[in-house]
Order: C-alpha cells, then sequence, then structure tokens
C-alpha cells in the first residue's frame, strides 16, 4: 500500500497514513475538523540506493577477482615448470 502525508489546514497537524490510491483522509484526528488534505511528498524509493550499492560491491568484486586471476595464472606456470620427484 502507498503512504501518503496529510496535513490539516486548522491546526497544522500532519501525519503519514497508509492506504489504496483511491482512499482519502478528510477528517484531523487532533482537532476533528475535515480539513485535512494530502502533502507534497517525496517518493520512498530504496531500490535505487540498493542497486547502486549492489553496483559497487560488483566492481570490487569483478576488480579483486581479476587481480587474483593473474596471481593464480603465475602460481599454474610456476609450479608447471618445477619438477617433481615421485615419493
Amino acid at each position: 500500500m502507498p503512504r501518503y502525508k496529510y496535513a490539516c489546514f486548522s491546526c497544522g497537524y500532519t501525519k503519514t497514513y497508509f492506504h489504496g490510491i483511491n482512499e482519502c483522509i478528510e477528517t484531523c484526528e487532533n482537532c476533528d475538523k475535515p480539513s485535512m488534505r494530502k502533502d507534497y511528498s517525496k517518493m520512498f524509493t530504496t531500490t535505487v540506493k540498493k542497486r547502486q550499492a549492489e553496483s559497487k560491491i560488483g566492481v570490487l568484486t569483478k576488480q579483486y577477482i581479476e587481480e587474483n586471476k593473474e596471481i593464480l595464472d603465475d602460481l599454474k606456470k610456476k609450479t608447471k615448470e618445477q619438477i617433481y620427484e615421485p615419493s
């Protein structure tokens, strides 16, 4: 359900309500007058920040993997060059 911020014309009381898109709050809880109106507020989004954080983590992970691939490739080459005697 979406959340809406309401403000009272009479007393200035503000409150956030969760309700359906077709519903409307008209009566103020504070002064009991029918003077509530929807107030402008920012949209509530968390996915953008989450995606940005995931992309930063993804980039760091890729860098770490690439750096360690080079190290592993070097170690593989060195071990192939060495001659081992069976024990």
